[in-house]
């Protein structure tokens, strides 16, 4: 069965806040998977948006994030369609596993993500292994 896992956005870390969106991972929720997805996804955006990222503005974050997830993980094959994608959605669904909340807090500057809460813990990914340490 799947790990699902809800990804909120939010302006700041304060705990009284409603997320700005919510977005449904249908998939491998996990930690481990969702900070390296997450991560990633920070990383395109950076690359395809350069100076307006828009990591200040959850709102739009979070519609990134939607196309992202959905040509990354929701496509059965690369010859699809554009909108035929599955595993991600927009709301609240009772159901899932993990919560992550993307905190967003200034102009270019990566959002923070945190497990359950803009007050939850920062999850980080691990460090890259070297030829000095085991794999």
């Amino acid at each position: 069965m799947s790990t699902r896992a809800s990804v909120d956005f939010y302006f700041s870390a304060k705990e009284s806040m409603d997320p700005v969106a919510r977005i449904y991972h249908h998939g491998d929720g996990h930690p481990e998977h969702m900070v390296r997805e997450l991560n990633h996804f920070f990383d395109a955006v950076r690359w395809d948006c350069e100076t307006d990222t828009r990591f200040d503005d959850p709102a739009y974050l979070a519609a990134k994030y939607v196309v992202y997830a959905s040509q990354t993980y929701g496509k059965a094959n690369d010859t699809d369609p554009l909108l035929k994608f599955l595993s991600v959605g927009i709301g609240s669904f009772l159901d899932t596993d993990y919560t992550y909340a993307i905190v967003c807090s200034g102009e270019n500057e990566r959002p923070t993500i945190h497990l359950g809460s803009p007050s939850g813990v920062i999850l980080t990914l691990p460090p890259e292994p070297t030829e000095e340490t085991p794999k």
